[in-house]
């Protein structure tokens, strides 16, 4: 595969003046910034030249929200989507999060946590009551009734 950009910070800076010049959700720069900031994110999970990655995108997240007159060029919001964009290349490194900056270094970004399904709550509280053997038994019970009569159901 050939790469149609390389990663260091000249790119980086050509990149920032592109997305100045030209509209910014032009798709050649998009399609540039997401192959530099994956081949960042890559580096950055590597071992030896992970602090030279970490510094060259983490200069880039910050060129894009001000510039030499000191107005942004993208909002906060347009970079952490850019950044999650790219993250995706490396979501086994990040189990699934996306990357951003923190004080002024690379981080995986803080994740909701999933909304439980009315039967994961249902599990959730069972295991908290510390049912008696008898008791479990009885829920267990009700739950297979009322299963098999919503399959029955769901059969008409």
């Amino acid at each position: 595969m050939t790469s149609l950009i390389d990663f260091d910070r000249d790119s980086g800076l050509g990149l920032i003046d592109s997305i100045r010049s030209v509209n910014q959700e032009s798709r050649k720069v998009a399609a540039l910034e997401q192959e530099f900031l994956r081949k960042g994110l890559a580096l950055w999970t590597g071992d030896k030249t992970s602090k030279d990655a970490q510094a060259i995108l983490v200069e880039y997240w910050h060129l894009n929200l001000s510039d030499d007159d000191g107005e942004a060029i993208r909002t906060e919001a347009q970079i952490r989507a850019a950044f999650h964009t790219a993250s995706k290349s490396i979501h086994d490194f990040t189990d699934g999060a996306a990357v951003v900056v923190d004080d002024d270094k690379l981080v995986i970004a803080k994740t909701r946590k999933k909304r439980k399904d009315p039967w994961q709550k249902v599990a959730a509280d069972v295991k908290k009551a510390k049912l008696s053997k008898v008791a479990l038994k009885r829920v267990a019970q009700a739950a297979m009734v009322a299963l098999q009569a919503e399959i029955k159901a769901a059969k008409k």
